[in-house]
């Protein structure tokens, strides 16, 4: 083997591991994200579920608002499904820097 083919086959080497490293990197990561998406849909429904009387006919596009500490948090029923019911929740007025940092 000369020098150009041993070095060639260092550097096969070498790109070849760092493909295939970064594909598990990927798949991981991947992962993460999806069960982090199942988590925050899991706790969206769970606080629209809290926050929403439990009325067996509510209307769509009801709004409920709660103060959270300098914050105002809003929940609006989109609809219900068989996996149950399915809400927008977001900050109609957001809590302070300081709030947000401690809920993290």
């Amino acid at each position: 083997m000369t020098a150009f083919e041993a070095n060639v086959s260092n550097k096969v080497h070498e790109l070849t591991r760092s493909w295939y490293r970064s594909g598990i990197a990927l798949e991981r990561a991947q992962k993460a994200l999806e069960a982090a998406q199942k988590e925050h849909e899991v706790a969206k429904r769970t606080l629209g579920d809290f926050m929403c009387p439990n009325n067996p006919t509510p209307v769509q596009g009801e709004k409920f608002n709660i103060w959270y500490g300098s914050g105002m948090l809003s929940v609006q029923f989109i609809t219900r499904t068989t996996e149950g019911a399915q809400y927008h929740i977001g900050w109609r007025q957001e809590p302070s820097v300081k709030q947000l940092s401690d809920m993290a």
